[in-house]
């Protein structure tokens, strides 16, 4: 089996869309409460790619996928398995595919880098006539590159580069266990020096 131009598929042994009996048929829904969104898995095993991203991925391999691939796609089967189809980027979509894990090792693709938050220290303050005491939190705006997909930036930015970014573009995932930002490199406004 081969996936469609840009895209891959991915298996996962749960259905992440809702289904409802009518008669001998089942539908699926789609369910779009955010309740649902932590439930859903992130990280999930190639089953089939296309030709042109076949250099970057294979069947097989496990990769990080945004939570929105799984929860808009429509599930189909497969040699019974749960088969979903993941677009991994092009020039009209950004891509719901992050990286690939190989060797153990987490690997960026089509853009996308993985930036560690960076701990900031908000001071004692009055907000609304309330005294809110010092706080430790992630920054939303900053951070530093854990993993970075193959670029041609200027400056580089690789890994350990300190960057600055929208906070719009401050999106937590789990990779392994490690809380990393993701987002397209071109996002990421400027390295700190």
């Amino acid at each position: 089996m081969k996936a469609t131009t840009d895209h891959i598929i991915v298996t996962s042994d749960e259905r992440f869309n809702g289904t409802m009996q009518y008669g001998t048929l089942t539908l699926y829904l789609e369910q779009q409460e955010w309740t649902k969104v932590k439930n859903v898995k992130r990280k999930l095993e190639v089953f089939a790619v296309a030709d042109n991203v076949a250099d970057k991925i294979s069947p097989g391999e496990m990769v990080f996928v945004h939570f929105d691939a799984m929860l808009l796609a429509t599930p189909f089967d497969v040699d019974e398995k749960t088969c979903y189809k993941v677009c991994c980027g092009h020039k009209h979509h950004m891509g719901d595919v992050y990286a690939v894990e190989r060797d153990g090792k987490i690997v960026p693709l089509f853009g996308w880098a993985l930036v560690e938050p960076k701990d900031e220290t908000l001071p004692e303050r009055i907000v609304n006539g309330i005294v809110r005491l010092e706080e430790s939190r992630k920054s939303e705006t900053q951070g530093t590159v854990k993993y970075i997909a193959e670029h041609d930036t200027n400056p580089k930015i690789e890994p350990g580069t300190k960057v600055m970014f929208h906070k719009d573009n401050a999106f937590l995932n789990d990779f392994n266990g490690e809380m990393l930002y993701t987002m397209k490199i071109d996002q990421i406004q400027g390295a700190i020096e």
